[in-house]
């Protein structure tokens, strides 16, 4: 009796998959692709991804407008570098340090950043600085940014910036 159960199990193995009912094998069976849009998976060593939302000035440069990038990483180095990649910003301008507590930023750049705004006329300069405030604001979820250069207070000609900035609505509004 052995002997007869081995050999019908002996035979189902040998057997395999039969045209009839090929449901259950997968051997030589062609892969089935998945259509649509596949998110790119980073290969290993590779750098995560993130998304930051920029806000650039319009055709106009009146005001400011919402574009999404895909950066490495969600740091104020690399928004400030997007935001110089968009000609908001000279490519000179440095972030000195940046910290964050709770939902208060605070960023200290280089020289080239006061430079930059007191050649602009105020609504050049006001454009820039909602550029910059709005953009950092969003990225790290906070409600106000106390911007400075080299460690000193930002003073532009038009206006001195001795007090923490918050979200920048749109003055036409």
């Amino acid at each position: 009796m052995k002997q007869i159960l081995s050999l019908l199990v002996l035979c189902l193995l040998l057997a395999g998959c039969t045209p009839k009912d090929t449901s259950f094998c997968t051997a030589g069976a062609p892969i089935q692709v998945p259509t649509g849009e596949i998110a790119a998976v980073p290969e290993l060593g590779e750098a995560p991804v993130a998304q930051a939302t920029l806000y650039l000035p319009d055709e106009q440069a009146q005001w400011v407008v919402p574009q999404t990038v895909t950066l490495e990483d969600v740091t104020a180095e690399a928004l400030m570098a997007q935001l110089a990649a968009h000609q908001v910003l000279p490519d000179s301008v440095q972030v000195r340090s940046f910290s964050q507590d709770g939902q208060a930023l605070f960023l200290d750049v280089s020289q080239e950043f006061m430079t930059h705004l007191s050649s602009m006329g105020t609504s050049g300069e006001y454009v820039t600085l909602a550029s910059v405030v709005n953009t950092l604001l969003t990225a790290f979820d906070a409600t106000s940014l106390a911007l400075t250069v080299e460690g000193g207070v930002l003073e532009t000609g038009h206006a001195v910036y001795d007090f923490p900035l918050e979200w920048m609505p749109d003055p036409a509004a």
